[in-house]
């Protein structure tokens, strides 16, 4: 059974896991314990432990009945980690569909923001927003705004520990 002995994740998170077997056999699984599995009898359940788990697969080999078992340890992350929100460092808001917005891609442990702010290179407030699903289009006042590096600012509420996290850097627009 080839299955990753630890795999860490955000409390909430959707974790799938998975054994594999490399040969074509037909085999039988068991995972165990059974709470919050979707599934105890197939090769890739879905879980969402609301604290560190562990998971163990016996699988069985149905034509000689002969069983292995190994374990999966999730390790949930009690504090914020840094790359908790992930932000594009390029984008071109040019009509052709593809990455015309700058969007935000939050783990599951931020549900909210304080603040989304984004600056010109001199400094000046030129789009801010409180709603995490909002996403700037590289406009300023309806105005498209020329190519080049702009600076963001988040703040954030983390719902894994409660601390409010900051992060900064920039973006390149294209156009």
């Amino acid at each position: 059974i080839t299955m990753p002995n630890y795999v860490n994740y955000f409390p909430g998170q959707q974790i799938r896991l998975s054994a594999e077997i490399r040969d074509s056999s037909i085999y039988s699984y068991d995972w165990g314990p059974i709470e919050g599995l979707d599934c105890t009898d197939c090769p890739n359940p879905s879980v969402s432990p609301d604290s560190t788990s562990v998971y163990i697969v016996t699988v069985t080999d149905e034509m000689t009945g002969c069983t292995s078992q190994s374990p999966a340890v999730l390790v949930a992350h009690q504090t914020c980690p840094l790359n908790i929100l992930e932000v594009p460092n390029v984008f071109s808001p040019n009509g052709d569909g593809t990455n015309d917005r700058l969007e935000l891609f939050p783990t599951p442990s931020i549900q909210e923001i304080i603040s989304y702010r984004i600056f010109d290179r001199w400094g000046a407030l030129i789009y801010q927003t409180t709603n995490i699903s909002d996403s700037w289009d590289g406009t300023f006042q309806g105005s498209p705004l020329p190519s080049g590096v702009y600076v963001f600012m988040i703040e954030m509420h983390c719902e894994i520990d409660g601390s409010v996290i900051v992060k900064s850097g920039d973006v390149t627009l294209i156009r």
